[in-house]
């Protein structure tokens, strides 16, 4: 292109010379920056509507969560109403025979003498008491307690039981007679201890030792009385009667 062609040479759709203006250049830029803004805003609102979108269908699943989380909830405390309902009708129940029972100590033994019962009962239920157990003639004491423990670990080993975890101690009752051995007491450290032996005792044909629970004086007297009455039915013929 020649000199005077570049001098006098317009652009089609402005025909502006090609050379321009600072203000030429200064609304130009000011066009791009407002579409470049333009863009910008509309990239940031699609992000934000996506993030928005997103929260919300988050939002949804949670309140959906706690929607289903209250319907059992509420499930569950009509469940606990009802066993509630249940237990107070049982606690009901109980007072009304507690009350026939406080009238029947009333007119039967004193409430006191009730009370030494129990407690005397749940002292005893870690006693074990064996009857045929040879008793030492040794003079010295330490030598008696010696045999009587030898003989017990060996009565526990027919049970599997071992003498130093499950026994606390062992002690003859009554008085010293020639030529009878006195019930040897056995006290376990829990009273599931006596129930096992004396079940595995029972439970062989014949027993292996003649074992019984430590029983309080009113036991031993009302187990006297059901013998009586068993001796009594069995005379009169009656049969498959036993005491349980």
């Amino acid at each position: 292109m020649s000199k005077a062609t570049k001098v006098s040479w317009k652009c089609g759709p402005c025909k502006a010379q090609p050379i321009c203006s600072g203000n030429d250049l200064e609304e130009l830029f000011s066009r791009l920056e407002t579409r470049l803004e333009s863009r910008l805003n509309e990239t940031v609102r699609d992000a934000v509507r996506v993030e928005i979108t997103e929260q919300f269908s988050k939002l949804e699943k949670r309140i959906s969560a706690v929607e289903n989380a209250c319907t059992s909830q509420e499930s569950k405390n009509v469940d606990f109403q009802q066993q509630i309902d249940s237990i107070s009708a049982e606690l009901a129940a109980l007072k009304n025979n507690l009350g026939a029972g406080a009238q029947q100590c009333e007119t039967g033994l004193p409430m006191e003498e009730i009370m030494n019962e129990v407690r005397d009962r749940q002292r005893r239920a870690c006693n074990l008491l064996i009857h045929d157990a040879p008793e030492s003639n040794a003079l010295s004491p330490l030598s008696r307690v010696n045999e009587d423990s030898a003989f017990v670990k060996n009565v526990l080993l027919k049970f599997e039981l071992n003498f130093d975890q499950h026994v606390s101690r062992i002690n003859r009752v009554g008085m010293r007679t020639t030529g009878k051995n006195r019930p040897l007491v056995v006290t376990f450290n829990d009273p599931s201890t006596v129930s096992k032996i004396l079940a595995g005792n029972r439970a062989r044909s014949p027993p292996l030792f003649k074992l019984t629970q430590d029983r309080t004086i009113h036991e031993r007297q009302y187990l006297e009385k059901l013998r009586r009455e068993l001796d009594e039915r069995i005379k009169a013929g009656e049969v498959n009667l036993t005491i349980r």
